[in-house]
């Protein structure tokens, strides 16, 4: 009995909490990948050109999601691990916002489109072979450099998590200059109203083909950080 005049009360109580809650529209696919492209730039001429002009090429296809470890014993990390977002180290004062922009970006993985950019003097597309792989020797770099016309490397990308406002992102970008040059960042981005551009926020320096302290982006620190 005593369960039965709870009831309504506990449904009341439900459909309210429900009618509170906001409700975020699914954001247009259009707009996502015109975001993209917005931020990819951002982040090669930001943290990578610098403002000089050097030649950089662009792999378009994302970041892939594929596992490889030193053995078939070893278990693989999540995603979410292997990417460096399982700490929420972007998360500044809006811990739900950097959640849901990590959710994201894991819910597009192995799912998204090339990236849309277009070429210039100074910016290259290249496919994902085209690059030297991880530990490949000195004469494919220089073999890379000359096919390229003196590109200093190749940045790739994941797809970009955004959080359900669209004000709030992450991207996972890996950055390939040489046999023992080269890392993985993170960059977490904002943009105060739906009518600003993107911003950059924090960097965070994940892991580097020279160690730790390594510094073979121009100008990047190995934790660089800014004010979200």
């Amino acid at each position: 009995p005593m369960i039965r005049r709870l009831w309504p009360c506990l449904l009341l109580a439900l459909g309210a909490a429900c009618a509170r809650a906001p409700r975020s529209a699914p954001l247009d696919p259009l707009r996502v990948e015109a975001w993209r492209t917005e931020i990819a730039t951002l982040v090669m001429d930001s943290v990578y050109r610098r403002g000089t002009p050097v030649r950089v090429a662009i792999v378009a296809a994302p970041i892939d999601t594929g596992c490889v470890t030193p053995s078939a014993a070893l278990p693989c990390p999540s995603l979410e691990r292997r990417w460096g977002v399982e700490d929420l180290w972007f998360a500044g004062r809006d811990s739900a916002a950097a959640r849901g922009a990590r959710n994201d970006l894991l819910a597009r993985a192995g799912r998204t489109r090339p990236l849309v950019i277009d070429p210039s003097d100074t910016v290259l597309l290249v496919e994902p072979v085209d690059v030297p792989p991880v530990g490949a020797p000195r004469d494919q770099w220089i073999a890379f450099r000359d096919a390229t016309g003196g590109a200093v490397g190749a940045l790739q990308f994941s797809p970009v998590g955004f959080d359900p406002s669209a004000r709030h992102a992450v991207v996972i970008v890996a950055w390939s200059c040489g046999a023992t040059c080269g890392h993985h960042l993170g960059v977490a981005l904002n943009r105060p109203t739906a009518m600003d551009r993107w911003t950059l926020g924090e960097m965070l320096l994940m892991g580097s083909a020279q160690g730790p302290g390594a510094r073979d982006a121009p100008g990047l620190s190995d934790v660089e950080r800014t004010p979200r």
